[in-house]
């Protein structure tokens, strides 16, 4: 499962997980963080999927929009439509 992993987090500190759920349990807080600076900064999509590991904007979105309903793009729109 590690190489696994690594293959999909590398890096200079590749994420090691001793269950399938610690991996589930991860990505969820890469998504949280990724939502955070969705929010909070002036990163774009691809930035922020760059910033949380994923390789692809693409397997950001599709990670993003599977755990949280709604993509990246919409996610920051919402955000930025809310009054402050």
């Amino acid at each position: 499962m590690k190489d696994n992993v690594a293959i999909l987090f590398g890096g200079p500190s590749p994420v090691t997980v001793a269950t399938p759920n610690d991996l589930v349990n991860h990505i969820q807080r890469r998504i949280e963080r990724a939502k955070t600076l969705l929010g909070r900064s002036a990163m774009s999509v691809t930035e922020v999927g760059v910033a949380m590991g994923f390789a692809e904007t693409s397997a950001f979105t599709s990670t993003f929009r599977r755990l949280t309903g709604i993509t990246p793009s919409a996610y920051s729109r919402q955000l930025s439509e809310r009054p402050s």
